[in-house]
């Protein structure tokens, strides 16, 4: 008898912890804060699903989950340990393919006259391929990770970024020597995301200054 009441113990309990561990904190989620489209400034721990273009928030006080779309949300922000430093997202409306414009998670990487912005992919691909769901170029880093990277005029467009020199000092025109000179000075390779976030960083100074 004592060990049937032990039993049911158990599942009472176990009935109890259920929602308790349903939503306890996942492994990626990190402290963040949020500001919402009512002009709400939340701080919570936060995940982004990168295929689902989700934003996940979690506060394990009141064991409750919250799911954020970029119609919702105006930015995120928090601090990544992997690559030390602090992380920025806006929503921002992006016409892709000829299709209606829709609003869209972006992380701005630098900002300035001409932001550059980035969008980070999970993507597995068993032949290695470097495409990503809209047929763009991808950069390969690491984790089965993807960066597209796009740029920001002072006019607000949206623009899809080649990463080729050629391509980049054309849109550097205005400095293109200054450019290329510091990108030779310092032996920067546009292929790494440190590299062309100093890239466009010594543009937008020299814009900056010029104005």
């Amino acid at each position: 008898m004592k060990k049937k009441n032990n039993i049911i113990f158990t599942l009472i309990l176990a009935l109890l912890l259920l929602p308790v561990l349903g939503w306890a904190q996942p492994a990626d989620a990190v402290e963040g804060s949020i500001t919402t489209t009512d002009g709400e400034e939340i701080n919570i721990l936060l995940d982004y699903d990168l295929e689902q273009n989700v934003l996940r928030g979690y506060d394990l006080a009141s064991n409750r989950q919250y799911a954020f779309t970029p119609s919702s949300v105006i930015s995120f922000q928090f601090y990544d340990r992997d690559l030390q430093r602090q992380r920025s997202f806006y929503s921002l409306p992006y016409r892709e393919n000829g299709q209606i414009s829709s609003l869209q998670f972006f992380e701005a990487l630098v900002e300035g006259p001409v932001s550059l912005l980035g969008r980070e992919y999970a993507v597995e691909n068993g032949n290695g391929g470097t495409v990503d769901p809209a047929g763009r170029i991808l950069i390969p880093t690491a984790d089965l990770t993807r960066w597209v990277y796009f740029t920001v005029s002072e006019e607000q467009e949206i623009t899809p970024l080649k990463l080729r020199s050629r391509k980049i000092l054309s849109l550097m025109e205005t400095r293109k020597d200054d450019i290329k000179a510091y990108i030779e000075r310092w032996e920067l390779d546009i292929t790494f995301q440190k590299d062309l976030i100093k890239i466009f960083s010594e543009y937008n100074r020299l814009l900056v200054e010029e104005s």
